[in-house]
């Protein structure tokens, strides 16, 4: 916001130039150079779509379909260690190749409540979504 400040001035500063260059023809060519040096950045392909969603919410689809077994390491633990934490939660769980839907299931809670309880630290209730609804 500083910059945008610090342009304004310059321009208010400059005006009369500027317009003098726009007269001329001259301003045309600096702009379109700086139109086109940026048009990359605002226009540059993103590759595959991911449908609107962005990464961090495909990857927690795709941990609820895992076997708590498996996402134990990305938590920072062992299976008997994510089983614990589950366990700690008030979590109905009996082995570790239990996905986390499964276990959000027999549970009645939902399945990010499941993997914040995989989380290593302090525990904390999720504020939305504790009880599964219907």
């Amino acid at each position: 916001m500083v910059l945008l400040l610090a342009f304004a001035l310059h321009l208010l500063k400059n005006w009369t130039p500027l317009m003098n260059y726009g007269r001329r023809g001259l301003l045309y060519i600096p702009v379109l150079i700086g139109v086109l040096s940026c048009a990359y950045f605002f226009l540059q392909p993103t590759g595959k779509s991911a449908g609107g969603k962005q990464v961090a919410f495909r990857l927690a689809a795709m941990a609820t379909k895992a076997p708590i077994g498996q996402l134990a390491p990305l938590f920072g633990t062992d299976a008997e260690g994510a089983l614990g934490r589950l366990r700690a939660h008030q979590f109905v769980v009996t082995t570790d190749d239990e996905t986390v839907d499964q276990v959000a299931q027999a549970s009645n809670r939902m399945p990010n409540d499941v993997l914040m309880a995989l989380m290593p630290g302090k525990p904390e209730n999720s504020e939305h979504g504790r009880h599964r609804k219907g």
